[in-house]
């Protein structure tokens, strides 16, 4: 930092922090408040916040609060900026708990919480599966004459959604609609997750086709959300048929898309499916993940088809098969087993087999 002729001030060095801050690289604008204090440069409020912002935006909570603790060691009175970004670190990392005890302290300091602040304090609630708290924040914010945005609301429909709450989340729809704010596509998205985690999708889908009415186009992660949803009620033939929608409107579907529709048609005995949707993905250059090759692997040997899941085995681990391999189902069955790291003649036994009847139900 320092050259020949350069004298650089806490001016300077705030921007530079700002810029790490909003490139998310913590551990430089850490590194740099550090600079200003080796050269006797006087950090300022505007320093720490940088920093702490940094921290929240790089899911790193203890350090966040480290410097929210410092500020007070030299004699640096924290404000609301402070604590969003403290309470904002703690919810990302879903330590709601800290993100709570972060609120009482501000305001025993008489530091007024904003809509920001509590959006935050949502946000951590719902990370830790604290959708009641979440909801109790959303009617204080009407106490304290803290008008909640359309965030706020996102945030606790996501709450929601984590806490499996999709009555509540359908609730928050319509307080929207009653105070005229307009939902965005992460509203939709949220309600969308909620009413899957509720195992109502036949809600999910209906709130997919509300979408376009409301002048907004659904995206990937929509119908992402709306596959995932047919996929936790075993709707294979709807997720499909979304996939191909989605297809159709020139979304490109991810791997977690595929592992959800893969899934879907494993837990109902579609192995054939399972196979057009593998080769989809590998015309589309992309590559299963773990919970893909899992699904697709449990699709092949409930169904016996042994030389596929061992083909697919073989995928996983980048092993090279001799194409012309001639194996019989005893000694497919015990290659995959040791792809598997299973014990020898586990799936040929009775209990496994078992074991796959009830996985089935």
């Amino acid at each position: 930092m320092q050259y020949e002729g350069v004298n650089p001030n806490a001016v300077a060095y705030n921007c530079i922090i700002g810029a790490c801050e909003k490139a998310k690289d913590w551990q430089r604008a850490i590194g740099l408040l550090r600079k200003m204090q080796f050269f006797k440069i006087t950090p300022s409020l505007i320093s720490f916040n940088s920093v702490i912002s940094a921290c929240e935006k790089g899911r790193q909570w203890p350090t966040a609060l480290a410097f929210l603790g410092e500020m007070e060691e030299r004699f640096i009175h924290p404000d609301v900026i402070s604590y969003n970004s403290a309470i904002s670190a703690c919810g990302k990392s879903g330590q709601w708990q800290q993100a709570v005890w972060l609120l009482s302290d501000m305001q025993q300091r008489n530091i007024l919480p904003g809509v920001i602040t509590f959006n935050a304090m949502i946000t951590a609630c719902g990370s830790g599966k604290q959708w009641a708290r979440a909801l109790d924040i959303v009617d204080r914010m009407k106490w304290l004459d803290v008008s909640p945005d359309i965030i706020t609301y996102n945030a606790a429909i996501s709450a929601c959604g984590n806490g499996r709450q999709w009555e509540w989340a359908l609730s928050l729809q319509e307080a929207i609609r009653s105070k005229g704010l307009a939902p965005d596509v992460i509203t939709y998205n949220a309600l969308i997750f909620a009413c899957g985690q509720g195992r109502e999708w036949q809600r999910a889908l209906g709130i997919l086709v509300e979408m376009p009415a409301a002048s907004i186009s659904p995206g990937m992660i929509s119908y992402s959300t709306a596959i995932s949803a047919c996929t936790k009620s075993q709707e294979w033939n709807m997720a499909l048929g979304l996939l191909r929608e989605m297809c159709s409107r020139q979304l490109k579907p991810n791997e977690i898309t595929f592992a959800s529709a893969i899934h879907a048609c494993e837990m109902s005995n579609q192995w054939e499916q399972v196979l057009v949707l593998l080769d989809q993905m590998h015309n589309m250059g992309l590559q299963p993940d773990q919970t893909a090759y899992n699904s697709a692997i449990m699709a092949f040997e409930t169904d016996k088809k042994w030389d596929l899941a061992l083909e697919l085995e073989a995928d996983r681990f980048d092993m090279q098969l001799d194409d012309d391999l001639d194996l019989d189902e005893d000694e497919a069955l015990q290659l995959l087993e040791d792809a598997q790291g299973l014990p020898l003649g586990t799936l040929q036994s009775d209990d496994f087999e078992e074991e796959l009847s009830v996985d089935e139900l």
